[in-house]
């Protein structure tokens, strides 16, 4: 047998297949951008139909990513304590030391958290906030793979630049679920926020219409962008326009399980739509 020959006729013909699975690819991938550029056109034109506006811009999915065990944690309160006794404590001269400004809070509270073993590695700040009387609150949120774990907070307050106290509601993965979930992308999660929305105003419609200036109506607690709790209108009126600020994917579980003592809870991929100020909705991120 000419061994040669027999080299050459199987590299032709494995050149061949591969010149067949690349052309076979790159047709499925053209299929697959247009199709996904006409469901962008469709959702952004039901959008202004439905007077809801984009004011942002989409990130891409993952593709593919793990719900997660996730433990509800506590802290030493009284440790928490002795250390803000200890700063009181340590100086006369600590408002003349205290930060002036973002970067120099945000440095003071990860040197306070750190001697309080409370900053795990994934923790980011995520908000700055200055209120009246000199009061400062520096926000830290955790993250698992860079994605951020929502209802998971920790407030360090500040008065007249000495850290005067946290408020905490901390979640830490303990640990992936077996399988991954099939990420969908954030434009599917919109076409499910425009029924949300329209859900709404229908609701507003069939108790009586829109509100009168000024009036709140029935309120309920909705969450704002920093997770403070606002009196506020909980539904849209008919006339209201929309305004999508921000589309991010999140790992979500009900913050209800810290009232109820539960100490594990699975997070979910979520999309988190904010809208209107910091009025915001999720929406499952993962095909079931």
């Amino acid at each position: 047998m000419d061994w040669g020959r027999a080299k050459n006729i199987i590299l032709i013909v494995l050149l061949i297949t591969n010149i067949f699975l690349i052309g076979v690819y790159g047709l499925r991938y053209g299929h697959s951008k247009e199709s996904n550029s006409e469901l962008y056109s469709y959702t952004i034109d039901k959008l202004k139909a439905n007077q809801i506006e984009l004011a942002c811009d989409m990130t891409k999915s993952p593709g593919k990513i793990p719900a997660l065990i996730v433990q509800y944690e506590e802290y030493d309160k009284n440790a928490v304590e002795k250390a803000i006794r200890d700063i009181e404590n340590s100086s006369g001269n600590q408002k003349e030391k205290r930060p002036e400004d973002q970067s120099e809070y945000e440095a003071a509270a990860e040197v306070f958290l750190k001697e309080c073993g409370l900053l795990p590695h994934s923790a980011k700040p995520v908000d700055y906030r200055e209120g009246e009387d000199g009061e400062v609150v520096v926000r830290y949120q955790n993250t698992y793979e860079d994605i951020p774990l929502e209802e998971c907070y920790m407030d360090v307050k500040f008065e007249d630049g000495i850290v005067a106290g946290i408020e905490r509601q901390w979640i830490e993965p303990v640990e992936e679920g077996s399988a991954k979930l099939s990420i969908t992308e954030p434009i599917t999660a919109l076409l499910g926020f425009i029924d949300i929305i329209n859900d709404e105003r229908q609701s507003r419609t069939d108790s009586g219409g829109s509100l009168p200036p000024g009036d709140s109506g029935d309120t309920a607690a909705e969450e704002t962008s920093s997770g403070e709790e606002s009196e506020r209108g909980s539904e849209v009126s008919p006339e209201e326009t929309v305004n999508v600020e921000k589309i991010e994917l999140v790992y979500y579980a009900d913050k209800n399980g810290v009232s109820e003592n539960i100490l594990y809870d699975t997070a979910f991929p979520a999309w988190r739509i904010e809208y209107n100020g910091g009025r915001i909705k999720y929406i499952s991120a993962f095909e079931q």
